[in-house]
């Protein structure tokens, strides 16, 4: 007789988690940042380039944050 593996589920646990950010959290940059660097480009008309890309980047860490909270609560959005 042939010996069978008994082990009926998934994967190895090491196998199966993500190994990065979750799409959710990679929109929520994204999105962030845009919305931020385009509010600053609107607020800001006397043009001070180093202020939008600051904006760019606050609103992009704001929207991982939001998109990490989401993936906590909801799970990813695939």
């Amino acid at each position: 007789m042939s010996k069978r593996s008994t082990h009926k589920g998934k994967s190895d646990d090491k196998n199966s988690q993500a190994k990065g950010p979750a799409l959710v959290e990679i929109v929520g940059l994204g999105a962030g940042g845009l919305l931020f660097y385009t509010g600053a480009e609107l607020l800001l008309l006397s043009n001070p380039h180093p202020l939008h890309w600051l904006a760019a980047v606050f609103g992009g860490v704001l929207g991982f944050i939001g998109g990490h909270v989401w993936y906590l609560n909801r799970g990813d959005i695939v």
